[in-house]
């Protein structure tokens, strides 16, 4: 993928193409093993602005991830989903939008990220606990065929 510029932008769910919405789909199954119907996707509680992050190509509109939250009450937002392509892995991309995504929602007044991450993603829990962000509990069969692990911590 090189020649791309990529950036991430925030793009409500009114703004997504069909393609884009199949992409998105796609990023998700892949990421997580998890199908959401288009429907289901276009209808999520998205915070505008911090919380409808997509990691798209300047030149040619290729989607290459997503960072999608909503708030869940006046301090706390809550992850909904987080990938990057596999392409896109190891250059650093999912930490320039970890860092967006914290710095617009703490100008929103989020103060705490919440989210569930599958148990042996050890990538993920990883770059979560080095931002912060703990272990607070096991939920039996959240992901299709595995349990998944509520995370918690600050913006940060």
């Amino acid at each position: 993928m090189s020649n791309h510029e990529w950036a991430w932008e925030s793009v409500g769910p009114e703004g997504l193409s069909d393609e884009m919405v199949n992409v998105i789909q796609r990023l998700i199954v892949d990421s997580t093993g998890e199908y959401y119907p288009e429907d289901k996707l276009l209808m999520l509680p998205l915070a505008q602005y911090w919380g409808d992050l997509v990691l798209i190509d300047e030149h040619s509109g290729e989607i290459g991830g997503v960072l999608w939250s909503m708030r869940i009450s006046s301090s706390t937002g809550r992850v909904l989903a987080f990938v990057v392509s596999p392409e896109l892995r190891g250059a650093g991309r999912g930490a320039e939008g970890w860092k967006l995504f914290t710095s617009l929602a703490a100008q929103k007044g989020i103060s705490d990220i919440q989210l569930e991450v599958r148990e042996e993603n050890d990538v993920a829990l990883n770059m979560y606990h080095r931002r912060g962000l703990n272990v607070h509990g096991r939920i039996p069969g959240y992901y299709q065929q595995t349990d998944g692990l509520l995370m918690r911590g600050p913006v940060s």
